[in-house]
Protein backbone atom coordinates (compact mmCIF):
# COMPACT_ATOMS: atom_id res chain seq x y z
CA UNK A 1 0.00 0.00 0.00
CA UNK A 2 1.08 3.30 -0.85
CA UNK A 3 0.14 6.83 0.08
CA UNK A 4 -2.35 9.08 -2.70
CA UNK A 5 -1.72 7.42 -6.27
CA UNK A 6 0.98 5.09 -5.72
CA UNK A 7 2.70 7.07 -8.85
CA UNK A 8 -0.65 6.03 -10.95
CA UNK A 9 -1.02 2.81 -12.69
CA UNK A 10 1.42 3.20 -15.86
CA UNK A 11 4.33 3.50 -14.27
CA UNK A 12 3.19 0.50 -11.74
CA UNK A 13 2.81 -1.53 -14.48
CA UNK A 14 5.93 -0.52 -16.37
CA UNK A 15 7.77 -0.86 -13.75
CA UNK A 16 6.98 -4.37 -13.26
CA UNK A 17 7.23 -4.83 -17.13
CA UNK A 18 10.82 -3.47 -17.67
CA UNK A 19 12.27 -4.71 -14.01
CA UNK A 20 10.37 -8.06 -12.73
CA UNK A 21 9.62 -9.12 -16.63
CA UNK A 22 12.41 -7.64 -19.36
CA UNK A 23 9.30 -6.34 -21.11
CA UNK A 24 9.25 -2.90 -22.96
CA UNK A 25 7.51 0.25 -21.42
CA UNK A 26 3.88 0.55 -22.42
CA UNK A 27 1.88 3.54 -23.45
CA UNK A 28 -1.24 4.34 -21.78
CA UNK A 29 -3.09 3.75 -25.16
CA UNK A 30 -2.14 0.09 -24.86
CA UNK A 31 -2.13 -0.20 -21.48
CA UNK A 32 -6.10 0.60 -21.74
CA UNK A 33 -6.54 -2.07 -24.04
CA UNK A 34 -5.10 -4.93 -22.01
CA UNK A 35 -6.18 -4.08 -18.60
CA UNK A 36 -9.51 -5.08 -16.82
CA UNK A 37 -11.43 -3.57 -14.18
CA UNK A 38 -12.30 -5.60 -11.39
CA UNK A 39 -14.21 -4.97 -8.39
CA UNK A 40 -12.35 -4.89 -4.79
CA UNK A 41 -14.50 -4.10 -1.53
CA UNK A 42 -16.70 -1.94 -3.81
CA UNK A 43 -13.57 0.27 -5.33
CA UNK A 44 -12.75 -0.06 -9.01
CA UNK A 45 -9.38 -2.10 -9.53
CA UNK A 46 -7.46 -2.15 -12.16
CA UNK A 47 -5.81 -6.19 -13.47
CA UNK A 48 -3.18 -6.47 -15.30
CA UNK A 49 -1.85 -9.86 -16.72
CA UNK A 50 1.56 -10.13 -18.47
CA UNK A 51 3.79 -12.68 -19.61
CA UNK A 52 7.69 -12.06 -19.70
CA UNK A 53 11.05 -13.30 -17.82
CA UNK A 54 11.97 -13.34 -14.35
CA UNK A 55 14.60 -10.58 -14.86
CA UNK A 56 16.04 -12.54 -11.52
CA UNK A 57 15.59 -16.19 -12.64
CA UNK A 58 16.27 -15.79 -16.46
CA UNK A 59 12.60 -18.09 -16.96
CA UNK A 60 9.78 -17.24 -18.40
CA UNK A 61 7.17 -15.52 -15.39
CA UNK A 62 4.02 -14.21 -15.30
CA UNK A 63 2.57 -11.62 -13.56
CA UNK A 64 -1.18 -10.94 -12.30
CA UNK A 65 -0.79 -7.61 -10.73
CA UNK A 66 -4.19 -5.15 -9.04
CA UNK A 67 -4.16 -1.82 -8.53
CA UNK A 68 -7.02 -0.64 -6.03
CA UNK A 69 -6.78 2.98 -5.02
CA UNK A 70 -8.98 2.98 -1.86
CA UNK A 71 -9.40 5.75 1.16
CA UNK A 72 -6.32 8.19 -0.01
CA UNK A 73 -4.13 5.14 -0.47
CA UNK A 74 -3.41 2.66 -3.68
CA UNK A 75 -2.91 -0.74 -2.70
CA UNK A 76 -0.79 -3.74 -5.03
CA UNK A 77 -1.65 -7.48 -4.95
CA UNK A 78 0.73 -9.00 -7.41
CA UNK A 79 1.20 -12.85 -7.93
CA UNK A 80 4.35 -13.93 -10.04
CA UNK A 81 6.11 -16.57 -10.71
CA UNK A 82 5.95 -19.97 -13.31
CA UNK A 83 3.48 -19.45 -15.99
CA UNK A 84 2.10 -22.84 -15.31
CA UNK A 85 1.77 -22.31 -11.72
CA UNK A 86 -0.36 -18.32 -12.10
CA UNK A 87 -2.32 -20.07 -14.79
CA UNK A 88 -3.41 -22.61 -11.99
CA UNK A 89 -3.71 -20.17 -9.17
CA UNK A 90 -5.08 -16.75 -11.13
CA UNK A 91 -8.51 -17.24 -10.28
CA UNK A 92 -8.10 -18.23 -6.65
CA UNK A 93 -5.71 -15.18 -6.07
CA UNK A 94 -8.51 -12.59 -8.03
CA UNK A 95 -11.06 -14.32 -5.50
CA UNK A 96 -9.23 -14.13 -2.38
CA UNK A 97 -7.91 -10.34 -3.64
CA UNK A 98 -12.21 -9.91 -3.73
CA UNK A 99 -12.84 -10.60 0.03
CA UNK A 100 -9.93 -7.80 0.91
CA UNK A 101 -12.26 -5.00 3.34
CA UNK A 102 -10.81 -1.74 3.64
CA UNK A 103 -11.23 -0.29 6.97
CA UNK A 104 -12.94 2.69 5.78
CA UNK A 105 -14.89 1.36 2.64
CA UNK A 106 -18.47 2.02 2.60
Amino acid sequence: MLAGTGGGVLPNVTRWRVQQLGLPPISEEELSKQMQTMEVAGMKGTLVDMTGTDMKTGKKARLVGIIVPADGNTWFYKLMGDVQVVEQQKDVFTKFIQTVKFSNAP
